[in-house]
């Protein structure tokens, strides 16, 4: 009896210890995402056996969300963020024709709404910490859109249609997982943070009726800033 009456205050002196120092948190934060796609490139000369050198570049788009944060210890706290992400990618390919050069350059831009629950490991003084973060990513598409711009002879047109995520053969949900690292800066009453995130996506956004069933994943790397503001300080 006397060892689990032992086991019982040793359990409760920890548990007063974390409720002591558990901390809730709310935020925000902003900044810029590279985005590509893998497998966009086979996907694209798959279709009707096109022969054609095509050269993709990074997407530049911007990434922003809310942030609620469970801080169980100086160590480790538990992240959940609602972010607004712009995914895609851009290529382009070019022709000489009749004595004349042709390039096309188009923009695929998709706008998704995303859901992370990520685990974060802090390492420093209280004042400035080091971080690294993980955590699975989930993300319905909103809307986007296809912009080709064809410039021949000297002469650019430019035409925007609306992306349909159904009729248009690309899956609207998205699974990932994320990771990142970055520095915070404890400035008293809030915290300013820095970071930088890659972001691996799973899922097939393929999602037509290709015979090839080739895959195509969404990848990115963003930089942002943000801010923590402890709740009950």
């Amino acid at each position: 009896m006397k060892a689990i009456t032992k086991s019982i205050f040793l359990a409760l002196f920890f548990f007063s210890a974390f409720q002591s120092f558990a901390q809730l948190s709310i935020g925000a934060r902003a900044g810029v995402r590279f985005a590509k796609m893998d497998g966009l490139e086979d996907a694209i000369l798959d279709i009707d056996n096109m022969d054609l050198e095509l050269e993709f570049n990074t997407l530049l788009g911007v990434e922003t969300g809310a942030i609620i944060a469970y801080q169980f210890s100086p160590l480790f706290s538990l992240q959940g963020e609602i972010t607004y992400v712009q995914k895609g990618a851009e290529f382009s390919f070019e022709e000489s024709l009749v004595g004349q050069n042709f390039k096309s350059v188009m923009t695929l831009n998709m706008n998704y709404l995303e859901f992370a629950p990520l685990a974060k490991f802090s390492f420093g003084d209280g004042i400035v910490d080091a971080f690294v973060q993980a955590g699975p990513s989930i993300g319905y598409g909103l809307n986007g859109e296809l912009k080709t711009s064809f410039t021949f002879d000297g002469l650019t047109e430019t035409e925007t249609d609306d992306l349909d995520f159904e009729e248009d053969g690309f899956s609207r949900t998205d699974f990932g997982a994320i990771f990142g690292a970055g520095v915070t800066f404890n400035l008293g009453t809030v915290n300013l943070f820095v970071d930088g995130r890659y972001s691996l996506g799973f899922t097939n956004i393929n999602d037509g009726d290709d015979e090839a069933e080739i895959d195509v994943t969404n990848r990115g790397m963003s930089a942002t800033v943000g801010v923590l503001i402890p709740l009950g300080q």
